[in-house]
């Protein structure tokens, strides 16, 4: 079976079928087709130019280790200073 290709037009010219979807009354498909409508230059610019997110995100998850780390020292130090 031979692999499928996706091409990405990057004219503003034709208009991507969720722009056609709105109109099928599905509330949820609706919300989605508006943030892909208000977001999609800058998802084709990510296509276009490769951006990549992923160091922000690596960030932000050592940020959340550390705070979950420091929670856990901060409960065991008051844990030994309590009389019980």
């Amino acid at each position: 079976m031979p692999a499928q290709t996706i091409s990405i037009s990057l004219s503003s010219t034709p208009q991507p079928i969720y722009f056609h979807q709105k109109k099928d009354g599905i509330k949820e498909f609706e919300k989605c087709a508006k943030m892909f409508q208000s977001w999609r230059i800058e998802i084709l610019d990510a296509f276009k130019y490769g951006i990549k997110n992923g160091v922000t995100e690596g960030f932000n998850n050592k940020i959340k280790v550390l705070k979950r780390s420091s929670y856990r020292l901060i409960w065991h130090a008051q844990k030994q200073h309590t009389v019980v």
